[in-house]
């Protein structure tokens, strides 16, 4: 149920404290709202092309959430991979450990679908 905000004609509005010296962080609160993390646990090039324009979506639209007060956190590309398919990718693909496979890499592993 949407409630209206105190504001300068309301009869609380003498009771809300000014604001305070220094900065605030402004937080987006309704999350449900904002898309959901694409995650990738497949094998082959059309699911490499597939998450990565599902990872494009998202990408796009919380950026459009970027102020220059705030910004929504967006999951780097390495996160929405599941555990196991990370695991398997770095192995074969990469010849490293996951730790040692950086973002860069991830996002080009996943461009070069694209390519194919």
């Amino acid at each position: 149920m949407a409630s209206a905000s105190p504001g300068r004609d309301t009869p609380v509005a003498g009771m809300i404290p000014e604001t305070t010296e220094g900065t605030e962080t402004v937080r987006i609160t309704n999350s449900p709202a904002l898309s959901a993390v694409p995650r990738y646990a497949g094998s082959t090039m059309r699911d490499r092309r597939d998450f990565m324009r599902a990872y494009e979506t998202y990408f796009h639209a919380l950026s459009a959430f970027d102020t220059g007060f705030g910004w929504p956190f967006i999951m780097p590309v390495s996160g929405c991979i599941e555990e196991r398919t990370c695991k398997m990718v770095c192995l074969y693909e990469f010849q490293k450990i996951p730790n040692d496979v950086s973002e860069r890499e991830w996002i080009a592993y996943f461009l070069q679908a694209r390519q194919s």
